[in-house]
């Protein structure tokens, strides 16, 4: 499976990159709700709300002011693309789950969140849970499922649920119950405190920009697994915080994308209609807006009239009267 996240527009801004809401943080375990929120960000999102209790909630807020804060009271009305919950949750919050399970919204479950799974719960295939290997066994034990052989368990559990699972050990397995993706790519550096609250706040990033969850969750471990290795190769052994930094990396890097075509050579400035001839052979390179956001090169023969291509190119952006101020764009 290659990396290939959603790509973003040189036209995007906050409210088009995906609006997160990270549920999760407790008074021992305050850290993994920031890790997750800003693992959220550097992965692409634009907008991420934190819901935690009231005195975690001022002190990551004081701290972090690029996190914004959610009451209790707001939770059903806050319009977001996506929710992480579970990150240093600590006991009991299953009402927040039901209220999110009665949604249409996609998800992800990780740490304590996954303890509150209960046998009944139905996802529809919009949650992503994200348990590593003790969590896992304590999900078959609510269940009621016996470990048989590990992926048709995992499998079993995937459709149980209605959830893609994905399970986190020196080998990530990956299944929602039909198609199954293993990473081996074992390194032990990132076994460090923090390292799934990072991984969790990348995969609720590519959910709330609107990635399907099984190709969230696949993205969202290659990019962590490379940001890793990356890190190793810099840093040694290394920080979550360090591995946040080489996620930004990564994914700036393979983020952004033109939704437009570029000639080098002028089109048929006379033809409006597209009757007309242009100037002869010349490259046109012309954007597929797929989720690869490769440009392709087409070479137009002699006579081709270049005024049948604006139609998908940046002129689609101005006047017509416009275009012989740039003939050479």
């Amino acid at each position: 499976q290659d990396y290939s996240p959603l790509p973003i527009s040189c036209f995007d801004y906050k409210n088009t990159r995906g609006h997160l809401l990270v549920a999760g943080g407790s008074q021992r375990y305050m850290g993994a709700p920031i890790l997750s929120s800003l693992s959220a960000f550097h992965s692409g999102v634009g907008l991420v709300s934190l819901y935690s209790d009231e005195v975690v909630l001022d002190k990551v807020l004081s701290s972090h002011p690029s996190i914004m804060g959610v009451r209790k009271e707001n939770l059903s009305s806050l319009r977001v693309g996506g929710v992480l919950m579970g990150p240093g949750w600590g006991e009991g919050k299953r009402e927040v789950i039901d209220l999110y399970l009665s949604s249409s919204l996609p998800m992800v479950l990780d740490a304590d969140a996954i303890k509150l799974v209960k046998k009944e719960d139905r996802f529809g295939f919009r949650a992503v849970l994200t348990p590593h290997m003790g969590e896992y066994r304590r999900l078959l034990s609510n269940l009621g499922l016996e470990e048989d052989d590990f992926l048709t368990t995992l499998k079993k559990v995937a459709k149980t649920l209605e959830c893609v699972i994905l399970v986190k050990s020196s080998v990530v397995w990956i299944t929602d119950g039909n198609e199954s993706f293993v990473w081996d790519g074992s390194n032990p550096a990132l076994g460090v405190a923090g390292s799934g609250d990072v991984l969790s706040g990348i995969i609720g990033a590519f959910i709330a920009h609107g990635e399907k969850p099984l190709s969230a969750a696949m993205n969202g471990v290659i990019l962590h697994q490379t940001s890793g290795r990356k890190a190793a190769e810099a840093l040694g052994y290394f920080t979550s915080e360090d591995l946040i930094e080489e996620v930004g990396r990564i994914r700036c890097s393979s983020a952004l994308y033109f939704p437009f075509s570029i000639s080098f050579f002028p089109p048929c400035f006379f033809c409006k209609t597209g009757t007309g001839f242009s100037f002869p052979p010349f490259f046109v390179f012309h954007h597929f807006s797929g989720r690869t956001g490769r440009l392709w090169a087409y070479l137009l023969p002699q006579g081709s009239c270049l005024s049948l291509c604006w139609p998908f190119s940046l002129f689609l952006l101005v006047p017509w009267s416009w275009e012989t101020l740039f003939p050479y764009l």
